[in-house]
């Protein structure tokens, strides 16, 4: 990849964020697995934090694109794409927040099929994030095919799956 220093300097905080949003998910998990509340209160915690840091990255993307030419420019491009999808997973999780807090106080039953395909999404989707961190950092072409050809795909398979058994 070749990239300006600026730019790089964006990956960095892209990082950030999806460390962030796995330790989202991890307490989402965590919070369904354990019904703890207490899990979700860390979870809402951490989600004001990428809520933040989205906030942040959008405006530095967008000054860096006011700057930026040729290749620089498409990265940047490319980058606030990759944004806005890690925005929309950041939003979804967060969704999750008060079905979790329902099932949980109310002590809505799931069946060990259900807490196994819910467990299996979450890992799914941990597993995803994961993988774009190493992205980030390391500029893995396999990693890169893999998560665009397999990983993506896979995990929306399984929701569809999962839903319609429901």
């Amino acid at each position: 990849m070749t990239t300006t220093r600026s730019v790089k300097e964006q990956l960095g905080l892209f990082s950030g964020v999806v460390k962030n949003l796995i330790i989202m998910v991890e307490k989402a998990s965590s919070g369904f697995n354990r019904q703890r509340i207490a899990d979700l209160e860390e979870m809402l915690q951490f989600q004001k934090i990428v809520n933040d840091e989205i906030v942040l990255l959008s405006e530095r993307l967008d000054e860096q694109l006011l700057k930026e030419q040729g290749p620089g420019r498409d990265f940047s491009l490319k980058l606030e794409s990759v944004l806005a999808h890690i925005q929309l997973m950041a939003e979804d999780v967060g969704e999750m927040m008060p079905v979790l807090r329902k099932q949980i106080q109310e002590g809505i039953p799931f069946s060990q099929r259900g807490v196994a395909q819910t467990n299996e999404l979450f890992d799914g989707q941990l597993e995803m994030l994961r993988v774009l961190a190493d992205i980030l950092q390391t500029d893995n072409e396999v990693l890169k095919t893999f998560f665009r050809q397999e990983k993506g795909a896979s995990l929306c398979k399984h929701c569809i799956d999962f839903a319609t058994d429901h």
